[in-house]
């Protein structure tokens, strides 16, 4: 049986962020969408971590396609689309982005 003063505690309200790691806002030019090794798309980064990233874009995906996205003068980086709305994308990296890549791209955005 519980307290009487247990009543007037208050709750912190839940949180609806699900990521497991911390997502960093990015300002980065044009990056090249490669789904198919044959058509290349060019897409706005917005977010980044080291899981996946959203995109802006013009090309349309479908949710569970998997394509390679190019960071600046980087190797490409394989991803699925897991979301994709009014013309924002949002990918997961099939292996977790390289940490080296990760800070080079946040410390130029900030």
């Amino acid at each position: 049986m519980g307290m009487m003063t247990s009543q007037y505690r208050s709750v912190a309200p839940a949180s609806i962020e699900r990521r497991m790691a911390v997502r960093r806002t990015v300002y980065l030019t044009l990056l090249e969408l490669d789904p198919s090794e044959t058509e290349t798309h060019a897409a706005a980064l917005d977010d980044l971590s080291k899981y996946g990233c959203r995109l802006n874009t013009d090309a349309s995906f479908k949710t569970g396609e998997c394509l390679s996205v190019q960071f600046e003068d980087s190797s490409p980086v394989a991803a699925c689309v897991v979301w994709s709305e009014n013309g924002k994308l949002g990918c997961r990296f099939d292996e977790a982005l390289d940490p080296g890549l990760f800070r080079q791209m946040t410390l130029t955005a900030n």
